[in-house]
């Protein structure tokens, strides 16, 4: 055969068999492309994960750790594909808590919000916040309290005092509900003097007097506005006031079933529970808690004179219920005692959760300290975690906040022996007392302008009474004239 013959007088190149062989060549070149992913998936699923490893121990370690739906046969009716979020640990987090009160709280929430944080980023675990309403309350605005006192107004303006009286009313009611609400320290005072000036026009005097006697108590130098207050009201009040002060005072302790609540008395905000008020006229006053995401409560407690009259605010439905409060206290106090664990675990059974995360927060002149702890609910047991510095300012506070995520993932999975009680928790700080004490009494500007016991202004004759009207006005004046 001639160098020179045609390629399809060659044997193996006919035009036919080149053919098939280019047609193979390209289609494979589409075709790898597409294998390749598959191969590297196959190739990740023979890995092992942190995170599979901590589903994994959680699984092992009995029901009570985990979450997976069942049917009536206990057999599990998740799929392969949702067993790694079925298996999640269910955690309770109680938020961080200054010890002794070291620092401000502002800064003890900005720990608690990088924990939850971290916490939830590892995808293990269903973080649940403690001390919160399960039902986001709606933010309360004084808007309904604006309107309220418009209706009296205006019922006041038309003489029908009677429903006058009944939306006075209504405007102290909304106000301790809402004390948040509230545009001033004094308004729920003067919201008093207001339902005793239209029970006075009513005539009702006994009820009048017993009103101004309560606006007494929760303050006696009060100043009322005398644009608006007759000289006659004025003389009253002045009566009133001398009478509360001859009272003897008491005390109030205020705590919480929540940490960080926020305590009014007579509409005036003192403070964050636990908190001791001292000086408080003897009799009826009113006591507002306010906390974040939960609705404000307003409760009648009667001070016992000389002594201490201890009142616990209570939220309704919160995560973790009634045992975070003195759960609570015990961090800031630098203790955890068998108590303390007790209530822990009575906190996260009512959760359902396996574990339950605390910390309270010590200070020096450099650094911040969390000691941190995880409790195994099912045995009643406490393990402390590293203890993290972080700065001052919280500038690096992520990075290391992570040390104590990795912390709380190894006492999931290894679930060691632990401890029934703790003790102090950091015994080199400098003990504080964590209830705060407050004053009651108050210090309006201008109180010398409350009239005087004896100066009842120009008596003359019967004062004028207004009652329902069923036709025609008359014209409130002043009840001396």
């Amino acid at each position: 055969m001639s160098p020179e013959c045609s390629a399809s007088d060659r044997p193996g190149l006919a035009p036919r068999t080149l053919a098939r062989g280019l047609y193979w060549a390209f289609a494979l070149s589409l075709c790898a492309p597409l294998c390749t992913p598959f191969a590297a998936r196959s190739a990740r699923a023979m890995k092992p994960t942190a995170n599979t490893d901590l589903t994994r121990s959680a699984g092992s370690a009995g029901s009570a750790d985990v979450r997976d739906a069942k049917d009536a046969h206990g057999k599990s009716t998740a799929g392969d594909t949702g067993r790694a979020s079925a298996e999640r640990v269910r955690l309770l987090l109680v938020p961080a808590l200054p010890i002794y009160r070291a620092i401000e709280q502002a800064k003890a929430d900005t720990v608690t919000e990088l924990f939850a944080k971290e916490l939830e980023a590892t995808g293990n675990l269903v973080v649940v916040r403690a001390g919160v309403a399960k039902t986001e309350a709606t933010p309360s605005d004084a808007s309904s309290i604006r309107a309220l006192r418009a209706e009296a107004e205006a019922k006041e303006r038309d003489n029908d005092i009677v429903l006058a009286i009944a939306a006075r009313q209504k405007v102290i009611q909304e106000m301790l509900e809402h004390a948040e609400a509230q545009e001033g320290d004094s308004d729920l005072v003067l919201a008093f003097h207001e339902l005793a000036r239209a029970q006075m026009w009513a005539g009702q005097d006994a009820e009048a007097q017993a009103t101004l006697l309560q606006a007494a108590r929760m303050s006696p130098s009060f100043s009322v506005p005398p644009a608006q207050f007759s000289r006659l009201y004025q003389a009253w009040f002045a009566r009133a006031a001398a009478e509360a002060l001859t009272l003897k005072r008491g005390q109030l302790v205020v705590r919480s079933v929540i940490p960080g609540a926020r305590i009014a008395l007579d509409g005036r905000t003192l403070g964050v529970a636990p908190i001791h008020i001292n000086d408080v006229i003897a009799g009826k006053h009113f006591i507002s808690a306010m906390g974040e995401g939960v609705r404000s409560i307003a409760h009648a407690v009667e001070i016992a004179p000389e002594r201490a009259t201890e009142f616990v605010a209570t939220f309704g439905d919160t995560v973790g219920g009634r045992s975070v409060g003195p759960l609570s206290d015990a961090l800031m106090d630098n203790q955890i005692t068998a108590q303390t664990v007790a209530d822990a675990v009575a906190a996260g059974k009512q959760e359902d959760a396996a574990f339950v995360a605390l910390a309270g927060i010590t200070k020096d002149e450099e650094r911040m300290h969390v000691h941190g702890y995880v409790v195994d609910v099912s045995t009643a047991r406490i393990r402390p975690l590293d203890v993290v510095a972080l700065d001052l300012d919280l500038l690096t506070a992520e990075s290391d906040i992570l040390r104590m995520v990795r912390g709380v993932a190894k006492q999931i999975r290894e679930r060691g022996e632990g401890k029934t009680e703790v003790g102090k928790i950091d015994p080199r700080a400098i003990h504080a007392n964590i209830v705060s004490e407050v004053s009651a009494k108050r210090a309006e500007s201008g109180a010398e302008s409350v009239g005087r016991p004896g100066k009842t202004g120009k008596e003359r004759g019967p004062r004028k009474v207004y009652g329902p009207l069923n036709r025609g006005s008359v014209s409130i004046k002043d009840d001396d004239e």
